[in-house]
């Protein structure tokens, strides 16, 4: 895959994640609201158990995605885009918290309304997001997975064997004991074809 198409899918996949980590964020905030209402008044009414167990369910499920989108194998745009999404909208909701209710959160039903004012006013998103972009900056990340390259003869230095060539007392590698050459080379090492030896002479 080249990394071009690599980056695209990053981009596809962060998209994707936006709406998906806003809801799970957005769930999770109005199981903490209905937890908080149970456990404050659990001497009245039944334990919250239940409630805490999707809470923690649902903030497990949070962070394993988080984890998946910051993979190193993956693009940083996968994390970077949503990062910056989350990022942006929890930022402007705490300095314009009217706008951003008028626009987002006003077709809401009451009930998500104010578990999405609770996620957005702990700064959940803040803190989601700025980890989504500081997992972005690695430049290991940028940079595509790259084909090794194949070493020449060359490669090993002077009077070191390839490794497809045999080693010492082994077929085609020196003589043990052999003095080294005038080129730092052993000698007996297979620098070239064999050579035939020249054929006697006919008799006369």
């Amino acid at each position: 895959m080249t990394n071009g198409a690599r980056h695209g899918l990053g981009v596809l996949a962060g998209i994707v994640a936006i709406p998906v980590l806003i809801g799970l964020f957005g769930y999770a905030a109005d199981r903490y609201t209905r937890w908080r209402s149970m456990a404050l008044y659990s001497y009245r009414m039944h334990e919250s158990t239940g409630v805490a167990v999707v809470l923690i369910v649902l903030l497990l499920l949070s962070a394993a995605l988080l984890a998946v989108l910051c993979a190193p194998r993956l693009s940083p745009l996968a994390s970077l885009v949503p990062g910056a999404a989350l990022l942006i909208v929890n930022v402007v909701f705490l300095f314009k918290p009217r706008w951003t209710y008028d626009l987002l959160l006003k077709p809401m039903s009451p009930r998500w309304v104010m578990a999405f004012t609770d996620q957005l006013a702990s700064g959940m998103l803040v803190l989601a997001g700025g980890l989504l972009i500081a997992a972005s900056v690695a430049p290991s990340r940028w940079r595509g997975r790259t084909a090794p390259m194949m070493a020449g003869p060359g490669a090993y230095g002077p009077g070191l064997p390839h490794p497809g060539m045999g080693g010492p007392g082994m077929p085609g590698g020196p003589r043990p004991g052999a003095s080294p050459g005038p080129f730092g080379q052993p000698q007996g090492y297979p620098s070239g074809p064999p050579q035939t030896p020249p054929s006697a002479p006919p008799p006369a």
